[in-house]
């Protein structure tokens, strides 16, 4: 065998090890980000079209969740998110309007998202009036895909406010969202 037949022998060798290499890095999976508990509170802003009266009617509400701060987080990146969604039910200042069954998506601020399946909502009145809801479900896409999420929603007792002939237009409370894993 001649030099120049053993250095191309090497050069051919050298450059599939090179390929191979390549190869495997571009064929590698790619990295996702990792997934834990999260822990977000904020607030939720309840908005009412017609204003919310005595008289049942049918009214359009939309909610509109602001997350941040966030103690607990997969990624120290993620400090919040948001969340707006609408529905219409039938809805008087001396009923409790249950949402239905649904999911919310979830943008957050390091650009990754959840989205959620909420299927039980739960309503408790408090002494002072104040409504508690909380809501469960499970995340099927994104960030903490497979967790399980609850939502927790207090609102201050509203029955003044409605009882005006104007009625309410809007409402705040304060909301955590939480995902752990099984």
């Amino acid at each position: 065998m001649s030099l120049r037949s053993q250095r191309c022998g090497v050069g051919r060798a050298a450059m599939l090890a090179l390929m191979l290499c390549l190869g495997t890095i571009a064929l590698a999976p790619p990295v996702h980000a990792a997934s834990g508990i999260l822990i977000c509170s904020g607030t939720e802003t309840l908005s009412f079209d017609p204003a919310l009266t005595n008289t049942p009617k049918s009214i359009d509400i939309t909610v509109s969740d602001l997350f941040g701060p966030c103690p607990i987080t997969p990624d120290p990146q993620l400090t919040g998110g948001s969340v707006q969604r609408q529905f219409t039910a039938t809805a008087s200042c001396t009923t409790i309007v249950l949402s239905p069954p649904h999911s919310e998506t979830y943008p957050w601020n390091d650009g990754k998202q959840s989205v959620v399946a909420f299927t039980t909502t739960l309503v408790t009145q408090l002494a002072n009036g104040s409504l508690v809801v909380v809501q469960e479900g499970t995340v099927t896409s994104g960030l903490d895909k497979s967790f399980i999420a609850t939502k927790t929603t207090t609102d201050p007792a509203f029955s003044t406010v409605c009882d005006s002939p104007q009625g309410m237009k809007t409402l705040s409370g304060l909301v955590t969202i939480e995902f752990v894993g099984l």
